[in-house]
């Protein structure tokens, strides 16, 4: 699928304590990039935080494709790990009306082509390889220095939260109960992800192979 385009919902890859932070304060928490791994995604964030004479850059990452094997692995690969799907314009609209916010889909140009990217455009840049993920991504851009910046949102932004295909059935039944006391009437769908594990798609291969 083409990153040229887009859907009305965004992913977010995390963990259980984090989702359980979220449900509970109804805040998201946008964090330091400093300790992301990928060293081109930083470095670049922070000579932009320097061109733009900004004291703190904070950030949050979504995707706007559905759950991949990648998504788990890079980022929720544990049996805590947690996917939580927004709807995309009930999020947003929480985020309008905060001045230090500014949020776009990222783009991955080939090497070659960074010298066309704008510096406004920065933060929301990564290279190519990177593709795949379809992110999109929120920053804070703040003249004072933090390490978490928190921005208030209504439960009902959230569609969707799917639990990691690590975990054991039995652990996520129990783990769903927890989960629905932090949600009340909010109408939440929690499932336990079938990625490793479809029984619809496994059963469809049996049913030709007991015709052949």
């Amino acid at each position: 699928m083409s990153n040229s385009t887009s859907s009305n919902k965004l992913n977010r890859f995390t963990t259980l304590p984090f989702t359980i932070d979220l449900l509970k304060t109804k805040k998201l928490v946008l964090l330091n990039p400093n300790t992301w791994p990928d060293h081109n995604d930083v470095d670049i964030l922070l000579n932009y935080k320097d061109k733009k004479k900004i004291t703190s850059i904070l950030a949050l990452c979504f995707t706007d494709g559905s759950e991949t094997i990648h998504h788990w692995t890079a980022f929720s690969n544990t049996e805590s790990g947690v996917c939580i799907e927004f709807d995309k314009k009930k999020l947003l609209n929480h985020l309008a009306s905060d001045k230090h916010i500014r949020h776009q889909k990222v783009k991955y140009p080939i090497i070659s082509k960074t010298s066309n990217v704008l510096v406004d455009d920065i933060p929301f840049t990564k290279r190519y390889p990177y593709e795949c993920e379809r992110e999109y991504r929120i920053i804070a851009e703040l003249d004072e220095e933090k390490q978490v910046y928190q921005v208030d949102i209504s439960l009902d932004a959230i569609v969707k939260i799917t639990l990691s295909p690590k975990l054991p059935a039995s652990t996520a039944l129990s783990i769903t109960e927890v989960l629905k006391t932090l949600i009340g009437d909010t109408p939440i769908i929690i499932n336990h992800s079938s990625l490793f594990n479809n029984e619809e798609w496994i059963a469809g291969f049996k049913r030709r192979m007991t015709v052949l």
